[in-house]
């Protein structure tokens, strides 16, 4: 069987999905400067120019197959560029970065399936040609007329000047070659981009030796000391053009079969998570799903967890989101610094609710909410997941909520005192909601799954991952807060109940109050209890929080441990921008959100007051003045939604 290897150039600071196949042989491109442990070959042994890797860019990973593997096929690909032999009328993008390709967004087992990225299809088809190369673009879609005309256009990535030395390099050391080149460069309207190919061993041999020696020479005759840092670029792009005059010479020779294919452009590279546990033993795995705004917040929590950690347990972080910016992961990561038992991963969750809309209404809550549904898919390897919020502090050593038992039911939570108070009156439907459309066989053992302890592995067994999509999708719209009554309708009959403790709601609003007022007197004694032990975690559950007002309720516990994150100087400001505005907010408004806003009903209250207008115009006596109230007081509510929209508008 024909030993085929295609080199995947892999950054080193991203940690790409990889594909499931014997042929792709991922590679760290400049490995020389990765300082992080990986299981991925590198480019820098051997005979290797990986410290050339700001200026060769994937060509140190090409050079070091050339060099120091063997095969009968040699390839190089992109951790998010991949050629694509299949036929099929595929739609090609022409934006600036996947321009000529075709868009994918992950790299799942449906598109590799799809677009034949299987060992079996590729060795089908690659055995057939001594080349394949990534199909041309055609310029003059751009209004260009040729590849020099390209280049010029483009100084910010490239000086022409040395483009012209480079095809001055080939006439002076590769005039066979000349003819070609000038070809390409001032005839051709086509161009080949990136650097992607797989070819024969005699092809690979003749095109590495002929391109090294091109750029090397290049590199001894430009000068690049003050090129910023796409300039610096140079000797890879111009290698692209050279990959494009070096297969319209092979075309010439009129001997080698060659095969033109789309190039695949991965939306989404990082890898899908499927992370082992960071620690072999005592792993105390935490999951927490929020947005990039929410990691100063986040690092509040995390701090507050290393006050307490034990020795004895290894604390595996898992932080679940699609936005975070370097700045953001690199000060959450600066705060487990000089803790060697404590592991902070990220995890790119989009890929678990493909097909799903999470929108939300008016955009008040991240859609990041319903990957908590998901998260033990997101982290397969794990058979038992604690999952919390980010608006939370630690009061004790977190290994003590992570060690409860939970090998007889799928979840563990604290019950949310709060929403008891909704059942007793404060909110008239919930308690006929929570039985008729959540079909609760108790609302009063719903949980506030701000704190959550997943037996992951049963969960995985008792719902499938196409089934929770599917209930995301049936009941998205519908559900009144959003991902965690969709968690208690999924968990009810099968939960374990947690000391209050666990999940203390903090009473930052008289909504709340109001709603503590009239819970089950049992259930809000527990409540106190769990607060006065100093014991457990508290829970900013509720508006205004602390960092938006630093005057409620145990705000004190906040800040304690905000003076010592990364970000205590992010969450002052966020301060600063909030004082005045939180404040003085009717507790109307809090309860309106929850009926209207957030609960996504607002549209159907206001088809239901048009409803009650037309029939008090056309009712008589007691039922008109039954219509007349009912419109009133519909409309009132709807007026405070719409109030709280607003303010919400201005505070986010």
């Amino acid at each position: 069987m024909p030993n085929i290897k295609i080199f995947v150039s892999n950054r080193i600071d991203l940690d790409a999905e990889q594909i499931d196949n014997p042929l792709f042989v991922p590679v760290r491109c400049g490995a020389v400067f990765d300082k992080q442990n990986s299981n991925l070959a590198g480019d820098d042994t051997g005979d290797n120019i990986s410290d050339k890797r700001m200026s060769f860019n994937e060509l140190t990973v090409l050079y070091w197959a050339w060099k120091n593997q063997t095969a009968d096929w040699y390839g190089l690909c992109h951790y998010r560029r991949f050629l694509c032999l299949k036929n099929a009328p595929f739609s090609i993008a022409q934006d600036e970065h996947a321009n000529g390709c075709v868009r994918i967004d992950y790299l799942n087992e449906k598109n590799i399936e799809k677009f034949g990225l299987t060992e079996s299809f590729l060795r089908s088809e690659i055995e057939k040609y001594d080349a394949v190369f990534a199909a041309p673009i055609d310029l003059t879609a751009m209004g260009i007329k040729n590849n020099y005309e390209a280049m010029k256009r483009s100084p910010d990535y490239h000086f022409v000047k040395d483009v012209e030395i480079a095809l001055k390099v080939i006439k002076e050391r590769h005039p066979e070659f000349a003819a070609a080149a000038d070809e390409y460069m001032f005839k051709s309207t086509k161009s080949r981009l990136y650097n992607c190919f797989i070819m024969k061993k005699d092809v690979f041999d003749l095109f590495c030796s002929w391109l090294f020696d091109i750029l090397f020479e290049l590199e001894k005759r430009i000068d690049m000391s003050v090129y910023s840092m796409q300039q610096y670029r140079t000797p890879g792009t111009i290698a692209e053009r050279l990959t494009g005059i070096f297969a319209l010479w092979l075309e010439k020779q009129g001997k080698y079969k060659i095969k033109n294919a789309p190039l695949l452009f991965l939306e989404h590279p990082e890898k899908m998570s499927n992370n082992a546990p960071a620690f072999k033993q005592k792993n105390i795995a935490i999951a927490s799903n929020f947005n990039n705004a929410y990691a100063p917040i986040f690092s509040v929590f995390l701090q507050s967890c290393l006050k307490y950690i034990s020795k004895n347990c290894n604390y595996d972080f898992n932080i679940i989101g699609s936005d975070f910016e370097e700045v953001s992961k690199n000060g959450l990561l600066e705060t487990i610094n000089g803790y060697p038992n404590v592991s902070l991963r990220f995890i790119n969750p989009e890929w678990s609710l493909t097909g799903v809309k999470t929108e939300v209404f008016h955009n008040v809550y991240s859609k990041d909410l319903y990957y908590r549904i998901v998260i033990p898919y997101l982290m397969r390897q794990y058979d038992k997941i604690l999952v919390v919020d980010a608006d939370m502090i630690c009061r004790q050593d977190i290994a003590d909520l992570f060690n409860e038992d939970v090998s007889d039911c799928l979840a563990a939570g604290v019950k949310d005192t709060v929403l008891m108070g909704y059942l007793n009156g404060m909110d008239p439907h919930k308690l006929s909601y929570c039985k008729n459309y959540m079909q609760m066989n108790d609302p009063y053992s719903y949980i506030n799954t701000g704190v959550l302890l997943f037996n992951a592995k049963k969960y995985r067994e008792v719902y499938s991952l196409e089934f929770l999509r599917d209930f995301i999708s049936r009941h998205m719209g519908k559900v009144e807060i959003y991902e965690q009554d969709m968690l208690n309708m999924l968990l009810d009959g099968n939960l374990k109940f947690l000391d209050a403790k666990w999940n203390i709601y903090t009473q930052s609003n008289d909504f709340v109050k109001n709603c503590l007022r009239v819970a089950p007197f049992e259930a809000v004694e527990k409540l106190k209890a769990a607060r006065a032990s100093g014991k457990g975690i508290i829970h900013y559950a509720a508006h205004p929080k602390p960092w938006w007002d630093a005057n409620v309720d145990e705000a004190e516990l906040f800040w304690a441990s905000a003076r010592q994150s990364p970000f205590y100087e992010n969450i002052l400001q966020i301060l600063m921008q909030k004082t005045g505005k939180i404040n003085g907010v009717p507790a109307d408004y809090y309860h309106h959100i929850r009926m209207l806003a957030v609960l996504n009903r607002y549209r159907f209250w206001t088809w239901k007051a048009r409803f009650y207008h037309l029939c008090k115009a056309i009712s008589f006596g007691k039922r008109k003045a039954d219509f007349k109230r009912k419109y009133k007081a519909i409309n009132k509510a709807l007026r405070l939604a719409e109030e709280f929209q607003k303010w919400i508008g201005r505070i986010y």
